[in-house]
């Protein structure tokens, strides 16, 4: 009852991630990056198992050693830019999910608001929606953990913008520029991509997510070892490099 009461506290896309990193951990004694699936899972070849100790291992490489590693990067660029939206934390029944605020001017007096429709790869409108409107944004990950939002998908609303207050959500879950670094970690003679999120409010705070190329997802391994699921995509956002994160808290509380 208390792990089905943990399940029930995320969004929907963290407990699709939980539920298949659970899985895992039951079926074979070592950490496994698995798909999205509903078909039978199949032998997958050793190459692509990271054993426990293994991932713990690169937590042991200096900040310097870190911070030292290049990667290059490609933004993703979102479609019909440039685009001014917000994602944030929404508490709706007890349960934190995102919304995605999608503003009519650079001003953001006003906003159209979207709920994530992760079955879907898409946010839909929320006041179109309960007239039966379905007006939708796509996205899109690539194999790099990058995610695209395609807003020149037709948008025929048929409610209007609302005004904006700020007081009505939870906080912005898109992290920018200087508060994460992309990175890379060594592990056997080969670079993996990484990424650390900092708190320019609490010096002390720190997240380093290792990269899941099967979930195409980066997420918190010592957070997901207390039950958590700490997860962040990147995002273009105002053209430049950010960070999307979900809505479960950073638990584990890495301290630099």
């Amino acid at each position: 009852m208390i792990v089905l009461g943990l399940v029930n506290s995320f969004e929907n896309d963290e407990k699709i991630l939980y539920l298949n990193l659970m899985a895992e951990l039951l079926l074979i004694p070592t950490v496994i990056n698995k798909e999205e699936t509903l078909r039978v899972r199949r032998k997958r070849p050793y190459r692509d198992i990271i054993k426990k100790n293994d991932v713990e291992r690169t937590s042991n490489i200096s900040v310097n050693e870190r911070s030292s590693l290049s990667i290059t990067t490609t933004i993703p660029t979102n479609s019909l830019n440039p685009v001014t939206f917000d994602i944030v934390k929404y508490r709706e029944n007890g349960t934190f999910n995102k919304r995605l605020l999608l503003f009519t001017s650079n001003e953001r007096k006003q906003c159209y608001e979207y709920y994530s429709l992760h079955s879907r790869s898409s946010y839909r409108c929320i006041e179109c929606k309960k007239e039966r409107n379905f007006v939708d944004i796509k996205y899109s990950v690539n194999d790099e953990g990058r995610k695209t939002f395609h807003f020149n998908t037709p948008q025929h609303h048929i409610c209007e913008p609302f005004d904006y207050s700020p007081t009505n959500y939870g906080p912005s879950l898109i992290v920018k520029s200087p508060n994460f670094m992309l990175t890379e970690h060594k592990y056997n003679g080969r670079f993996f991509p990484k990424v650390i999120i900092l708190d320019e409010n609490d010096k002390n705070f720190k997240a380093e997510l290792q990269y899941s190329k099967p979930m195409k997802v980066y997420y918190c391994f010592r957070c997901r070892k207390q039950k958590t699921n700490f997860t962040a995509r990147i995002i273009d956002f105002e053209g430049n490099d950010a960070i999307e994160i979900g809505c479960s808290k950073h638990v584990c509380m890495n301290k630099i």
